[in-house]
């Protein structure tokens, strides 16, 4: 069993699937490994490779029916090709099907497909004629100045190196158009080009041969005049929104999200791109030597952000004649993170950055991502045992019934999870409540309650936070990322954690595996080796505090990728490093966290939704923050029927306040609560206390098999920008 974020969900949806044909942009990008707006027959299959390897998670070759029939989108994806209950489908057969599919959709036997041939590669219904194409008005009114004469057109800032682009040392690959409006995108300027600020080699950190290569999208509203005959046309409102991306990054994101509502907007593909992208991490290890590169996560952790926020603003600056006058960040789990790296290391850049469900302690939250998985092998399997995905289920339905009165209103959500103190004894065959078919016994009850637990060390202290209540979980220990931290920390890409990880030492010992390690281990070497590269945990950020942005963080407590307490220990993290309480009104004043009660990773789940995080609530009350001072104590979130009618709405407040229910009226009506409180009890904050990441945690043994050489990398000094740096 397993569960897929956002943007793995979107990747296996693509088959037979009208839902998703707004993804085609972001899809386009993901298989154009070298940005040239067409689709090779190269490309085609390793973009097939990538969907296939979100099929394959272990890698074999081969998946069962089973397997396939797990997941709904897969059997989607996988179409008719679909084996019998006893047979198999192999990557080859897959590939081979992928491959008649490429041939179909190149109309013209040009050899590529441009994006209405790649609609028919994914089996996605033809765009809709330009003439039904509905444009978005303006998120916001204009703050731009009257633009000047002589500016550039689009196809400017491309070719003539008076606009900074052309011509500029470590710029290649450039690309500049106008993309006409349509699909209910209106029309915009797309830039993309890849940037080398100066490194390259094992000086820098690279593998031998291997340069900085950070791609860049940037999107900007056409000026009216530039636009042909201006149809679809919406102008540029004189701010910047920049978004985040996903995964391990290796694409460039549609940016039509900023766009389509007036703004200057870019992303970026984190400094590396094919073979690694999706939940492909492998560019962090230099294979052959067994070595990190350390260039390559140094511009995936925080080089990225950097440049893709300074070349935003200097074409902007270009195109329009003028700086914007506000600049933005928005954008969830690994774009979460990315808000942390802004605002850890260029406030001064921003105004206002939003982050959701931040993947911001990048090696500790996915190394505890492989804790069920571990704990599952070790104390079931090993005795002939195992969940069900029904059991897992059912388990963890009766546990939030038996805890969904303590916030006060029984509505099927946990309000806030680290409350429920429920054990999965009363879930065991036989004892009153339990459900008959999908009842636990005695080991299987004390293996949930361990992984609820979450990850521990020799002295049972918490490594790091675990798979919250409320939520299911998954029955591998390579669930996600968790094996690419711990091939990073190994150096070594062919670890395998469900062969060679180990709960402690006991199961190591009795499996006589002389690959194996255990996960104490694991974790305080991951610590040791790779933290200081990848998390993005520095609470010294004096200079965010005095640059005057507003950061608004937020995450759903029911998230099952990211646990809601990586974003609380943050917080709670920056308040005690300036010596305040979570509800100073101080820190409140330029940083607030919200939880959203039942709400999964970046969206879904039962609880009231945050809505479109790059034009909805969230970013909205980022901006009032922002420009109108106007500090937001509560968002309302809201549920909503397949028809779009709402069926709920929830106030979700500022950390660590909560919705509290009045006890009369409506619990679907967020006129019926307000915000009261304070969830940073004493118990609470003595149950979230983590064992700090040192050698002490466990033995620090690295297996023999896992050693090798590292030769002495010196850090270089990052060159200056020779990008102009304006708020």
């Amino acid at each position: 069993m397993r569960f897929l974020s956002f943007f793995a969900v979107v990747l296996l949806s693509i088959a037979a699937s009208p839902v998703f044909a707004q993804d085609v942009d972001f899809l386009f990008s993901l298989a154009d490994t070298n940005h040239d707006d067409a689709i090779d027959r190269n490309e085609a299959m390793g973009f097939a490779a990538m969907q296939w390897s979100n099929i394959d998670r272990k890698n074999h070759g081969s998946v069962t029916a089973a397997i396939i029939n797990e997941n709904p989108n897969a059997r989607r994806l996988v179409g008719s090709l679909m084996p019998g209950a006893d047979g198999v489908l192999t990557r080859q057969a897959f590939l081979a099907a992928q491959t008649e599919k490429f041939v179909k959709a190149d109309r013209n036997g040009d050899g590529v497909l441009d994006v209405a041939e790649f609609r028919l590669y994914l089996g996605i219904p033809p765009a809709p004629p330009q003439a039904t194409t509905v444009i978005p008005a303006p998120l916001f009114a204009s703050i731009a100045d009257p633009y000047p004469a002589n500016l550039p057109s689009c196809e400017d800032l491309g070719r003539d190196p008076r606009y900074g682009l052309s011509g500029q040392v470590g710029v290649s690959s450039i690309s500049a158009k106008k993309m006409l409006a349509a699909n209910n995108d209106a029309a915009y300027c797309r830039i993309q080009f890849v940037y080398n600020s100066g490194l390259s080699g094992p000086k820098d950190g690279y593998d031998l041969g291997q340069s900085q290569a950070i791609g860049i999208r940037v999107g900007l509203p056409l000026r009216k005049g530039d636009g042909g005959d201006d149809s679809g046309v919406i102008g540029w409102n004189g701010r910047i929104e920049n978004r985040g991306s996903g995964g391990c990054m290796g694409n460039l994101p549609s940016v039509t999200v900023a766009t389509n509502g007036g703004f200057a907007g870019s992303s970026s593909d984190g400094g590396h791109g094919a073979p690694y992208m999706g939940f492909n991490c492998g560019f962090g290890v230099i294979q052959a030597k067994r070595e990190l590169n350390r260039g390559l996560i140094r511009d995936f952790s925080a080089e990225h952000v950097r440049w893709q926020t300074l070349w935003t603003k200097k074409l902007v600056k270009a195109y329009y004649g003028q700086p914007a006058k506000r600049t933005y960040w928005s954008g969830c789990s690994q774009g979460g993170r990315e808000g942390h790296i802004a605002l850890q290391s260029i406030p001064e850049e921003y105004d206002g950055i939003a982050a959701g469900a931040a993947a911001l302690y990048w090696m500790r939250f996915q190394m505890a991502q492989a804790w069920s998985g571990v704990v599952i092998k070790d104390k079931l399997r090993s005795k002939g045992k195992d969940f069900t995905v029904a059991q897992i289920e059912q388990t963890v339905k009766q546990e939030v019934a038996a805890c969904d009165a303590v916030d006060g209103v029984n509505d099927g959500v946990l309000a806030d999870p680290r409350q429920c103190h429920w054990s999965a004894r009363a879930a065991v065959c036989g004892v009153k409540g339990a459900s008959n078919d999908t009842c636990l016994d005695a080991d299987q009850a004390d293996a949930f309650d361990l992984i609820r637990r979450g990850p521990r060390n020799h002295l049972g202290k918490m490594i790091w936070f675990p798979w919250e209540p409320g939520t299911t979980f998954s029955n591998q220990s390579d669930y996600l990322l968790s094996d690419s931290v711990m091939q990073w920390t190994l150096r070594d890409l062919t670890f395998k954690s469900d062969a060679h990880l180990y709960i402690d030492k006991a199961s190591l010992e009795r499996s006589n595996d002389s690959h194996g390690i255990t996960y104490e281990d694991m974790a305080t070497l991951a610590s040791q080796q790779i933290s200081d590269l990848v998390d993005m945990d520095n609470t010294s950020i004096e200079a965010a505090k005095k640059s005057g942005v507003k950061f608004l963080a937020w995450t759903g407590t029911a998230d099952r990728n990211i646990p809601s307490r990586n974003s609380i220990k943050y917080y709670r993290d920056v308040a005690a490093h300036f010596g305040q309480n979570v509800d100073d009104p101080t820190l409140q004043s330029w940083y607030r966290l919200f939880l959203y009660p039942g709400v999964d990773h970046c969206a879904g789940g039962v609880g009231p939704q945050p809505g479109n995080f790059y034009n909805g609530p969230l970013f909205h009350a980022l901006v009032n923050w922002v420009e109108k001072d106007q500090a937001p104590s509560q968002i309302t979130a809201r549920n909503s029927d397949p028809s779009g009618k709402v069926t709920r709405t929830r106030p979700v407040c500022a950390y660590p306040k909560y919705a509290g229910y009045s006890g009369k009226g409506s619990i679907d009506d967020a006129a019926n609560f307000k915000c009261e409180g304070n969830l940073e009890t004493k118990e609470i904050v003595a149950q979230d206390v983590i064992t700090p990441h040192k050698k002490e945690n466990g033995s620090g043994v690295v297996p023999k098999l896992f050693i090798a050489a590292q030769p002495a990398q010196s850090e270089h000094t990052v060159p200056k920008p020779n990008v102009e740096i304006t708020k």
